[in-house]
């Protein structure tokens, strides 16, 4: 099974979804391992950093002290394309802190989303296996 066969079977299968239910959440390994595809993440950026980038930027965020977890969330999972380069699509990236979010967001510079959500508070197991109540900051790419 390949990466992204396996990312697709991740997908499919129970784990935990966004605060509004429509998108499957996934690890930035899951979602960037093997993922060359400039179309699944940021594809309306003019002059595309990268996949590469991408994950690179967002596996520093998550190792910020205050950060929980950075996840994405799953768009569409394009297993029904011919093409095997064809990636699960996401326009969406969550992170779960306490920090509040004028320091957070400088840390998206780089990938210049389009815009910031302040998702609702959360417990435990609603989002991540996070104990205390944190925020789920979702970024998004048009």
């Amino acid at each position: 099974m390949n990466y992204r066969e396996r990312l697709i079977k991740i997908i499919k299968s129970e784990g935990p979804t966004s605060l509004d239910g429509l998108r499957r959440l996934v690890s930035l390994e899951d979602f960037f391992t093997g993922n060359d595809d400039i179309a699944s993440i940021g594809c309306n950026l003019p002059d595309h950093p990268g996949t590469r980038f991408f994950f690179q930027k967002l596996l520093e965020i998550r190792s910020k002290a205050g950060v929980d977890d950075v996840l994405v969330g799953i768009t569409e999972t394009s297993e029904d394309d011919p093409d095997p380069t064809m990636w699960p699509f996401s326009d969406r990236v969550y992170v779960v802190s306490k920090l509040p979010i004028e320091q957070i967001e400088p840390w998206f510079t780089p990938l210049r989303p389009s815009s910031v959500i302040v998702e609702v508070q959360h417990r435990r197991n609603e989002m991540t296996q996070a104990i205390e109540q944190q925020t789920a900051y979702c970024f998004w790419w048009d």
